[in-house]
């Protein structure tokens, strides 16, 4: 009886971490889900409504052909290089934490 009860539970830590590898998996954003909280984090810092649609319409673009995602399986970094600025995110859990 009691080597059953070791067994378990020297399973559960295997179990979490198993757990937590496929959400990391399951949730790691897209570049879609990067271009789609760009935008959205463009027009909350915009002024108003017409200036968040114009940079959408024409900031978009040219932030998208400059990005380059890295695909980690458990989480992505989004790098956008323009000129000599670079900015680095990580995209985990469907979140993005600039770097």
């Amino acid at each position: 009886m009691n080597k059953k009860r070791n067994t378990y539970i020297s399973r559960q830590p295997r179990i979490l971490l198993i757990v937590l590898v496929v959400a990391l998996i399951v949730t790691n954003p897209t570049k879609e889900d990067f271009f789609k909280w760009l935008e959205n984090k463009a027009i909350e810092s915009s002024e108003s409504t017409l200036e968040g649609a114009l940079t959408n319409l024409f900031v978009s673009p040219i932030i998208k052909s400059f990005t380059i995602r890295k695909d980690y399986f458990l989480c992505s970094t989004y790098t956008i290089e323009i000129d000599d600025e670079e900015t680095v995110y990580l995209g985990i859990l469907r979140r993005f934490i600039e770097l």
